[in-house]
């Protein structure tokens, strides 16, 4: 992977991972007060052991899951402005303070990194 050729599209993704879940959050608390029960429509989706914030971080990632060709793959490597979609979840998330805090990450896991970089 190319990480000069993708570094634009990786910082949109750490970015614009952060605005939603604040958009999600000042939507829910005008609404209903906060996000801390779970997550509305949660339990028909098995989702109902999680916090409505664990849900749209995995709501967040399973928007980015899908499947391709081995030839599909290369090809992206060597043109696509984004990374690999396992990439754009793990890399936005891993910087993410409300995700370790969330899914209660251990300091230095690999999705709660010592260093964070963060740039709004």
């Amino acid at each position: 992977m190319n990480g000069a050729a993708t570094l634009g599209e990786n910082m949109a993704d750490n970015v614009g991972v952060r605005l939603a879940l604040r958009a999600y959050e000042y939507h829910a608390a005008a609404r209903d007060g906060g996000v801390d029960e779970a997550a509305d429509g949660a339990k028909w989706a098995g989702l109902d052991k999680f916090s409505a914030r664990q849900v749209f971080f995995l709501s967040y990632a399973h928007s980015h899951c899908g499947a391709h060709t081995e030839r599909a793959a290369v090809d992206q490597l060597l043109t696509d402005s984004h990374s690999p979609m396992r990439w754009r979840v793990a890399g936005s998330l891993a910087n993410d303070d409300h995700f370790s805090e969330a899914f209660n990450c251990p300091a230095g896991a690999p999705m709660n990194r010592p260093q964070k970089c963060r740039l709004w």
